[in-house]
This record gives C-alpha cells, sequence and structure tokens, in this order.
C-alpha cells in the first residue's frame, strides 16, 4: 500500500511542476502577459498543501510584491481555474485553491474550515468500476468528505465545551449528541 502513496505523491509533484508550465504556455498562448505576480501565485499553490483561499495567498505575496491587490490575486485565480491549470474548491462559501488538479479527494472540517487531501487507494478504481460495471466513460471525478478534524475534536479532559466550535455545531445541528449537552 506504501508504494500506491509514494507513487501518487510522484504522480502529484509532476502534475504541479506540469501546472507551472502549463501557466506560462497558456498564458503565452492566450496573449496575456507572463508577470511575476501570475507565477508567483502559482509557484505559492504548488508549494502549499492547506488549500489557501485568495485573501490567504494575497497576504503571502502582498511582501513580496507590495502594490499587488487582492482583486489581481482574484483575477489571477479564477483565470488560472477556469482554464483547469488549479483547481477551484468551494468550501462553507469560500472559494479555495488547490495547484493539484489530478483526481483526488478532500477532507473539510465543518468546524475550523480545514481542507486536507485524502488518500486512499481504492478511491482510484471508482473510474474503472464505473466503466466496467456500468457502461459509462468518466472524465473526472471529485469526493469531498466533510467531518471534525483531530485538532477540533473535544478532549477527552478538562475539555471546554462552551468554546468548542465542535460541541456548539453538535449542539445546534445534532440534538443530543454535544457533549455540553450533559457535560455543563
Amino acid at each position: 500500500m506504501k508504494d500506491i502513496f509514494v507513487k501518487h505523491y510522484i504522480k502529484e509533484m509532476k502534475v504541479i511542476m506540469e501546472a507551472i508550465e502549463e501557466t506560462r504556455t497558456t498564458l503565452k498562448e492566450s496573449g496575456i502577459r507572463i508577470t511575476p505576480q501570475r507565477i508567483s501565485i502559482m509557484e505559492y499553490l504548488a508549494n502549499t498543501s492547506n488549500h489557501p483561499s485568495a485573501d490567504q495567498i494575497y497576504i503571502s505575496l502582498e511582501k513580496q510584491f507590495p502594490n499587488i491587490s487582492l482583486a489581481t490575486v482574484y483575477n489571477n485565480l479564477h483565470f488560472l481555474s477556469k482554464r483547469g491549470i488549479i483547481k477551484e474548491l468551494h468550501v462553507n462559501g469560500t472559494s479555495r485553491f488547490d495547484a493539484n488538479t489530478s483526481d483526488h479527494y478532500h477532507f473539510i472540517c465543518k468546524s475550523c474550515g480545514k481542507v486536507e487531501d485524502i488518500e486512499y487507494p481504492l478511491f482510484y478504481e471508482i473510474e474503472d468500476f464505473t466503466e466496467n460495471f456500468y457502461g459509462y466513460t468518466v472524465h473526472t471525478h471529485s469526493l469531498q468528505l466533510y467531518g471534525i478534524c483531530q485538532s477540533c475534536q473535544p478532549q477527552k479532559e478538562g475539555h471546554d465545551c462552551k468554546n468548542c466550535n465542535l460541541c456548539n455545531y453538535l449542539e445546534q445541528h445534532v440534538v443530543g449528541l454535544a457533549p455540553s449537552s450533559n457535560s455543563n
């Protein structure tokens, strides 16, 4: 199983490096200037796995480019995503961006909004299964799992339910399951 993950990781890195080169080619072919800001946005995405928002990218790049505007970051991200060079994820009403355009999966924490890639070998067989069993032609697929990340889960000892995002969420959405309903 470890070999599958290593092969997939190598594939992801190749995809990211190809995406940066594809960005240059697409910009050039579209008659759009290849600016340091555009390349920096792509490089930033290629070097992070936290699926940042446009605001997060802007904050990171404004040190390097003091004159860059948030609108420039948004416009470039939408340009890149419309051309399939990056992926745009919609998480809790916010756009998040991913340089990895290969079919892969995400876990989204309903408490803090963290987005993480999920690797599970059987997920990659879904296209073959769908084509072989149903006879469909699959072009792409996506999967997002929603839940509560480890950081947001209540701790067993000394847990403060009143200030816990998970407990507040459970109390509002899943009656009777919140620890605060019977521990405070």
